[in-house]
Formats: C-alpha cells, structure tokens, sequence
C-alpha cells in the first residue's frame, strides 16, 4: 500500500514546517505542494461558475477562496501522476498529533470496501459553521488532527476518489474544499460528491455526526445545529429507524436540552 502525504501551502506564507518536520521525522512518503498565491492571482484565473456560488454562498468566491480549492485540486492531479494508493492532504496550518495513529487508521480505511472519499476534518471554530468528518464507520475517525488557526482542512483520497475527482469541474472542487456554512452542506454534498461512483453514502455521514462532533456552542448556535441534523439524518436513515418527525424532534429536543444544561451526551 502506498501512501503518501502533501502538504499544501504557498510560498509566501508557509505555515508548515514543524508539520513536514514532524512527518519527516516520523519516516512517512511527504511532500510540499506550491499552490497558487491569491495576492498575485488575476481575476481571468477565477474559473468558478458565479452563478453556483451564488446558490451555495449567497455571494461569489473570494479569490483566495479560489486559489485554495484550485491547489488541492493540483494535489489531487499530482497524487494520480504518483500513482499513490493513498493521498492524505493537508493544508499548512494542520497540527497532527500522532502519525502512528494515523497510519493505524489506514489500515482500517483499506479494509473497507465501495468507499472513496474522506473528510477528516473541515473546521474546528466556535461559529456556526459545522465541523463534518465523514468515513465509513467510527473507527475510522481520525481524531487526532486538529486546525492550528480558524479553520484548516486535512483528508484522505484513496484511488478510486483521485481518479473520480480528476474528471470533475473546478465549480463542484469548490463545493467540496471552500468554506461553507452547515444549512448548505446537504446540497454541496449531493452536487460535489454525488459524481462518485463509489462515494460514501448520506446515512454514513449522519452516523459520524451523530456519534462524534463534540464543540462548543452558544444556545441558539445548537438549536441551529439540532435542526441541521434533523433534516440531515431523516433525509438518509428514515428507512432503517422508522419513526416519524414528531420523534426525531421529541429526540433532539432533548438532546438540545441536554446541551443547553452542559451535559455531555453520549
């Protein structure tokens, strides 16, 4: 199995050292990727449908919001000329605690059949934006990596999802990498991932946001949340638990409560 890492930062600003550092020291397949600078970027490279980024954000893309999505899209073009089997991607300000951990996990990832594509985390702020590691089941979680800044990205791509994401427009990479508010997530999901042949299915995703999101939130940022997790987990597990609205809304409520008062919900 091969597995190599990429670090994705600019030159002008490069936050990664200790990262590679650590990596490095660590003995694992790492390389830097130069992306592309968005102080120097000109605005005929903005290759991104104004008018799908204004049905997912309600206002166009800023250009370093571009440059970062076309950067992890060089990475994922480079991963595929390695002919890596698996591609962690990290952006320059990831802190990672544990690499062993990490390796460990992936043995657990390639266990596991029909999946392609992992978010291991998006952000990690006290906002109302939704943190959403997604995989298979909760073993595969890769708790350890933490943003070192406001917000950071860091996931796996085996080959099936580099080769699957290599044929999609730069509209639907934006989707996918730059940030978003949660009310969206369903939609940019459908539309970004719904291209992969083999990608993780909804009721997956609701399963790990069930079990481990963990954040601090002000009330009324968790009541937003509950109902964000409502719509998302009715739309793709009504089937298995078969229960009603009025019971998934008695249940969160609760949960909300539960919240509201500081205790912890298992």
């Amino acid at each position: 199995m091969i597995v190599k890492f990429y670090i994705l930062g600019i030159n002008r600003n490069f936050r990664g050292e200790s990262l590679f550092q650590s990596l490095v020291k660590a003995g694992v397949n790492v390389e830097i990727v130069w992306g592309i600078d968005s102080k120097s970027f000109h605005i005929s490279q903005k290759y991104i449908d104004n008018e799908k980024s204004m049905f997912f954000y309600g206002r166009e893309l800023t250009a370093s919001e571009i440059a970062c999505t076309l950067g992890h899209k060089m990475i994922a073009d480079k991963a595929i000329r390695d002919a890596v089997d698996y591609a962690i991607i990290l952006e320059d300000d990831v802190v990672i605690r544990d690499v062993g951990m990490i390796l460990k996990k992936l043995q657990l990832i390639s266990s596991v059949k029909h999946a392609s594509l992992y978010f291991l985390i998006t952000h990690r702020r006290l906002s109302l934006r939704l943190p959403i590691p997604c995989a298979v089941d909760s073993r595969l979680g890769l708790q350890r990596i933490y943003s070192n800044a406001g917000g950071t990205v860091a996931y796996v791509l085996n080959k099936r999802a580099l080769e699957s994401l290599a044929i999609l427009p730069i509209d639907t990479w934006a989707g996918v990498q730059a940030d978003f508010p949660p009310i969206y997530f369903e939609k940019m999901y459908m539309y970004s991932i719904r291209g992969m042949q083999e990608a993780i299915g909804m009721n997956d995703v609701a399963s790990i946001i069930e079990g481990r999101i963990k954040i601090e939130l002000s009330a009324g940022e968790k009541i937003k949340k509950v109902i964000f997790r409502i719509s998302l987990i009715w739309r793709s597990d009504k089937k298995r638990y078969g229960l009603g609205i009025k019971a998934y809304c008695a249940h969160f409520f609760g949960r909300a409560l539960a919240w509201r008062l500081n205790s912890p919900v298992k």
